[in-house]
């Protein structure tokens, strides 16, 4: 019956089965047998009054016929012939099977490893078949690690899944499989797996509202593994000549009785320090921190070690390493202030605490009286500041509440500089407001990140908080413990107050907040955006000299803080090579099969920026066949971006070449670490608890691998249907166009041929 509706050309949709078909009016059969006892006398008598031809009786029956069929189709049509078809449509009678093909599948126990139980359940044990038998549905088949991917029948009858996957993200296996097949469509889904969810949203709340009943296969044994592994904590990418760089990781345990673990500390390949780290009874997990002294000029690659012990899970895990470039850091800093204070000098102090690092400051006495010191030497009084020489190679410009007047004429260079990535600006708080010095609306204006015309000054007392525990930027974490370091912030000495502004511009981003309240939430105490390649940092409140550190007894030193400053200076000053090709790399080190991110900037030899350069890079390793990378434009400007995924682990050289208008403009090298992740390893557990509440959640079931059978047996038998109708209207059938052409053209033909016409 499906067939024959396809043939008139209705499309019944969803229905498989048609079940029964009543026909009906959208008038009503009364209105209809009226309307044809009307018009079809009144047709007939007319057609008798005014057809005069001679015909034979039969010839005038047929053409008569025609017409009043004609007629008739024409009327039945009007009246909204239709049919409504009813049958049902299949429900859940679709089965999806997820087979785990991460690297943690790969974990041993007993003498096979986890991929090998499946393996067992799949061809010796004909899981599939049982399926099929029990459902009588041929269930699709997948494999899942960081992503999901189709699985052929063949892959399964041969069993060619290898556990190579780096991640594993179940939330998105689930999904994906779901949107795929039709959620409304599937019996239920059966995955195989360790439960090591370890990338990606939380199951428990991705999958919250799947409405798919999901059975487990759980794959392993508890209590088996026996590693001993390291992990280091965003280690940093760059190190500053004569200064040290501060290094956090944890040592991993499972199923190792030891009081501590011995971490030793390489360079280039060579032992340079040695940690014994404590571990607490019944902890699979310690914590520990060495810094690095960055006593030489170049780049290097840091490792961190555990021992090699006997019958471990891998020993991937067993050394973490990364690469540092150490540069020389000439840091010179210049503060233009309206007035003398107390940040002023906090700051000098700061500053000199690095011997690489010196500080210029002009303040201003009088329009045409301003002191001038260097390095806490005081070179005397002049009538106008030489702001055009100071700013020619300073690293960072403090504006401390100085009138726009007095660096309108060097805003040009200002923002050269700043959008060059060459200096950075950290704005503190002017006791007026920056409303009232002339910035609204000016060249200037534009570099802060705030608007000024919404600018109210709030003169109650706050506290600092961090916006986060595990901060993204370096000179955010002073601490090493996350909680100590969120601690150290709040307990500082509050402002005094703050100015608040509205929303912030676009691209600005908080790095402090504070206690006072705002709109509901809480105001920003520091906030930075970028102008170019360069930074700009305001703080909204003051003192930054937290005078408290000597009027309020407390356990804290001045260290950290100055640390704060000092670390917050330096990356304003955004320390980059003078070439006019930049390569940057998005960290110390990327990872086997995850994207790592790399940015070129171009200029031309007139310190411009080239929008419409073609950025290309050569990535070789030894022993490999390099690989070529090209960049595309970004939305900002002179910037180039491309994405390289390591196939393997290593150390790879890039060279990177831009080209404009077919000539070279410049070249830039680098290198890049690549570490095996071993996130699957980091908890060699079976996940069993995960898979339970995933299942309850769900109305599904959990059951080892070992008793699949059960599973099956838990299975709805029979797939659902529901009974749903469609109504058919006959003109949507090209047959009923056919007809109405058909009809007058017959009866034109015998006229013709008659001779009537």
């Amino acid at each position: 019956m499906r067939s024959f509706f396809q043939f008139l050309g209705y499309d019944l949709g969803a229905i498989q089965a048609v079940e029964s078909v009543r026909f009906g009016f959208g008038w009503g059969w009364a209105a209809l047998v009226l309307l044809l006892g009307i018009l079809l006398p009144l047709f007939l008598w007319t057609y008798r009054q005014f057809e005069g031809k001679p015909v034979t009786p039969l010839l005038g029956g047929v053409l008569m016929g025609l017409r009043v069929l004609f007629v008739v189709f024409v009327l039945v049509l009007l009246a909204g012939f239709r049919c409504t078809v009813t049958g049902w449509v299949p429900q859940k009678n679709k089965l999806a099977v997820l087979v785990d093909s991460s690297r943690s599948m790969s974990i041993p126990e007993e003498g096979s490893t986890r991929m090998e139980r499946v393996r067992k359940a799949f061809v010796d044990g004909g899981f599939l078949n049982r399926i099929e038998q029990r459902t009588g549905i041929n269930p699709a088949l997948f494999s899942f690690a960081g992503s999901v991917a189709p699985l052929a029948r063949e892959d399964v009858a041969s069993f060619s899944i290898q556990p190579e996957g780096n991640q594993t993200n179940l939330t998105k296996a689930v999904t994906g499989v779901s949107e795929h097949l039709g959620e409304g469509n599937l019996l239920g889904m059966i995955v195989l797996t360790d439960g090591a969810h370890n990338t990606g949203e939380n199951p428990l709340e991705g999958l919250a509202h799947l409405r798919i009943p999901l059975h487990f296969l759980g794959v392993g044994r508890t209590g088996q593994a026996k590693d001993l592994g390291i992990a280091l904590e965003r280690p940093p990418s760059a190190g500053y000549l004569n200064s040290m760089a501060r290094v956090r990781g944890e040592v991993r345990l499972f199923r190792i009785a030891t009081d501590s673990v011995a971490v030793e500390i390489k360079r280039d390949g060579k032992t340079v320090d040695s940690i014994k780290v404590p571990v607490t009874p019944g902890e699979t997990r310690a914590g520990f921190a060495f810094n690095i002294s960055c006593d030489a000029e170049g780049t290097f690659t840091y490792s961190a070690a555990v021992p090699h012990l006997p019958g471990e899970l891998t020993l991937e895990n067993n050394q973490s390493s990364f690469l540092i470039k150490v540069v020389k850091e000439r840091l010179k800093v210049v503060i233009l202030a309206n007035s003398p204070s107390w940040d002023q000098t906090f700051i000098k102090g700061a500053v000199k605490s690095d011997p690489n690092s010196h500080v210029n400051a002009g303040v201003r006495i009088t329009d045409s009286r301003w002191s001038r010191t260097e390095d806490f030497t005081l070179k005397g009084i002049a009538a106008t500041p030489d702001l055009a020489t100071d700013l020619e190679d300073t690293d960072v410009m403090v504006l401390d509440g100085l009138p726009e007047k007095f660096l309108q004429p060097v805003a040009e260079t200002i923002f050269k500089r700043l959008e060059s990535g060459k200096m950075g600006l950290f704005i503190l708080p002017s006791p007026r407001g920056y409303k009232f010095l002339g910035y609204p609306g000016s060249r200037l204006g534009e570099l802060f990140p705030v608007n000024l015309a919404e600018e109210v000054w709030r003169g109650i007392s706050a506290n600092l908080l961090l916006p986060s525990s595990d901060p993204p930027y370096a000179f955010l974490r002073l601490l090493d413990d996350p909680m100590e370091n969120s601690m150290f912030f709040k307990s500082l000495p509050k402002m005094e107050g703050l100015f608040t502004y509205g929303a912030p511009k676009l691209g600005t981003e908080i790095l402090l907040l504070s206690t006072l309240e705002q709109g509901g939430r809480p105001a920003p105490a520091l906030v930075q955006h970028r102008v170019g390649r360069g930074h700009v940092v305001m703080l909204m409140g003051g003192p930054l000299w937290p005078m408290g550190f000597k009027l309020v007894p407390t356990d804290r030193t001045i260290k950290p803080y100055t640390a704060f400053v000092m670390n917050l200076f330096k990356w304003l000053a955004n320390r980059r090579e003078d070439a006019l090709v930049t390569l940057e790399t998005a960290s110390a080190r990327g990872f086997v099969g995850q994207p790592s991110t790399f940015r070129v900037w171009v200029m031309d030899s007139r310190r411009q920026y080239v929008t419409s350069a073609q950025v290309s890079a050569v990535i070789s390793a030894k022993g490999r066949e390099p690989q070529n990378l090209t960049f595309i434009g970004t939305s900002e400007k002179g910037c180039y971006e491309a994405t390289f995924v390591p196939p393997w682990r290593g150390m790879f050289g890039i060279a990177v070449a831009a080209r404009s208008q077919g000539k070279l403009v410049g070249e830039a090298k680098g290198d890049f670490l690549v570490e095996m992740p071993t996130v699957e390893f980091d908890n060699p557990e079976v996940q069993v608890d995960l898979m339970k509440r995933l299942a309850s959640g769900t109305n599904g079931s959990y059951f080892p691998i070992e008793s699949g059978g059960e599973l099956i047996s838990a299975l709805k038998a029979t797939p659902g249907r529901k009974q749903e109708s469609k109504i058919l209207d006959a003109r949507d059938s090209f047959w009923v166009l056919f007809a109405l052409l058909l009809l007058p053209l017959i009866e034109w033909v015998i006229r013709r041929t008659k001779g009537f016409s």
